[in-house]
């Protein structure tokens, strides 16, 4: 008897059955089902908790080990450092831990072994091992750096290219999640969100002793260019010897317009190109790192729709022809063809939609549709890459659904923001097409996971950053 007849066999005999033992098995088998799954969640949950600290800690430690290693000695106290043996909650250092109240950090100072130490301890609330009284699972993490071995601050070049168009204004969570009466606390309006994560990611890099640095010895350059339909001229800041500034930069922008990123990311490009210049006359610094961060929550809405051949995309076309007769201007009757493409299987505008298979017939070509803005923007970037720019993109708040925003009452006659599928995929496919490599490019889906991005991005930096003795 084969497999599938066997399985038809007790589909049958579980339709006709009438003791409930089929119904007892199968509860089991759910029970246990859920019991797997609920376990894997809770344990996910604290493996990404655990891999979070552990990039935070490696930062802390090399943000130590730097200060010990410039001025001599351990911080005196928590305003110039991290002071030894002194513990902090991730809330003082500015790091969220959702689902842990509990988690702390210190740093160690071993002088003998020249080393700066950090270590982590923590705990993630459980969703479902609650059942088994399991409330909490621990975890923690060290990381260890010897300020013997570090040389110095290897000079770097940040400029952020920030998406300031108008769905900023909206909220980072769908409208079909929460009640229609009355504002969700857990919602946070775009672009505040991304202010809170400049602000945080600020907080990261303060700890290289930026406010230490004198002429001639300066080593880290940012700039900001925030967009919408163009670059937003009141809002960008040029490259200068510092970190931005919370109220005059950050906390200055606001949202509005059309998205079209192919200008400022242009402009970032040149800015790369002469950074090289201003380190090289600073510390005589010839290969100072470059990094551009790029965040945008929706697809450019400026351009012409251009078609790309590209594999995998599950999008066809075809040239065909329509014979099409009339008169022409010596007034005699003519007939001729007149091309077109057809697209599988739907016109122009449903090029997206429920394709999961290629047509049948020739002369089917598999493409993409991109704005004549996007394919802007994706060449700067290909020039930034070869140049050696280390690129970081970030989709923000991408996933499909209507959004509300603060400003007004959640009704279904209240202005609202739509996410389409489409919209989705045609900024990720630019997005990822930037990115120097594939895990820099990150799609955070609401607030939390923003901050964790550039959280991320700043940890990252801060490791190519601080150059370790050879």
């Amino acid at each position: 008897m084969s497999v599938k007849q066997i399985l038809i066999r007790h589909a049958r005999a579980y339709k006709n059955n009438e003791d409930g033992d089929f119904a007892l098995i199968w509860g089991l088998c759910f029970l246990v089902m859920m019991f797997f799954i609920g376990t894997v969640m809770d344990i996910s949950r604290q493996m990404s908790a655990s891999h979070k600290a552990q990039n935070i800690a490696d930062s802390i430690a090399l943000s130590a080990a730097v200060y010990i290693s410039t001025y001599g000695e351990a911080p005196a106290d928590a305003s110039v450092g991290f002071p030894h043996n002194h513990e902090y909650t991730a809330a003082e250092l500015g790091y969220d831990f959702p689902g842990s109240d509990d988690m702390t950090f210190k740093v160690v100072y071993d002088d003998a072994n020249k080393e700066a130490r950090v270590i982590t301890t923590g705990n993630v609330d459980t969703m479902f091992m609650q059942i088994f009284n399991h409330n909490t699972l621990d975890f923690s993490s060290t990381s260890t750096t010897k300020y013997a071995e570090l040389e110095d601050l290897h000079p770097a070049s940040i400029t952020f290219v920030l998406d300031n168009s108008g769905s900023m204004w909206f909220d980072d969570i769908p409208y079909e999640t929460y009640p229609i009466s009355g504002v969700p606390e857990e919602a946070v309006r775009r672009i505040d969100s991304l202010k809170y994560s400049l602000n945080h990611f600020n907080t990261i890099l303060s700890g290289l002793g930026l406010d230490e640095a004198v002429l001639g010895q300066r080593f880290l350059r940012t700039g900001m260019i925030p967009y919408n339909e163009d670059i937003i001229q009141s809002g960008v800041v040029p490259m200068q010897w510092d970190i931005l500034d919370q109220h005059s930069d950050i906390n200055a922008m606001t949202p509005g317009g059309a998205t079209n990123s192919s200008p400022p990311i242009a402009e970032a490009w040149g800015w790369m190109q002469d950074e090289p210049t201003f380190h090289f006359q600073e510390s005589g610094e010839t290969n100072a790192h470059k990094f551009v961060i790029f965040m945008t929550d929706g697809q450019n809405t400026i351009g012409t729709d251009i078609w790309i051949p590209e594999e995998d995309t599950l999008m066809w076309r075809r040239k065909e022809y329509v014979e099409v007769c009339g008169y022409n201007r010596r007034g005699r009757y003519r007939c001729r063809n007149k091309p077109f493409w057809k697209y599988f299987n739907e016109a122009i505008e449903g090029v997206h939609n429920d394709h999961t298979h290629e047509p049948d017939g020739s002369g089917w070509e598999e493409g993409r549709i991109y704005l004549s803005t996007d394919l802007e923007t994706m060449a700067a970037c290909e020039e930034m890459k070869a140049a050696g720019v280390n690129v970081y993109t970030i989709g923000f708040a991408l996933e499909a659904g209507i959004f509300g925003t603060n400003d007004w009452a959640y009704d279904e006659s209240s202005l609202t923001w739509e996410v389409t599928p489409e919209t989705k995929e045609k900024s990720t496919a630019v997005l990822s097409a930037c990115a120097s490599k594939p895990q820099n490019f990150i799609l955070a889906e609401d607030a939390e996971a923003l901050t964790g991005a550039f959280e991320m991005i700043g940890n990252d930096i801060i490791k190519e950053v601080i150059r370790i003795k050879s």
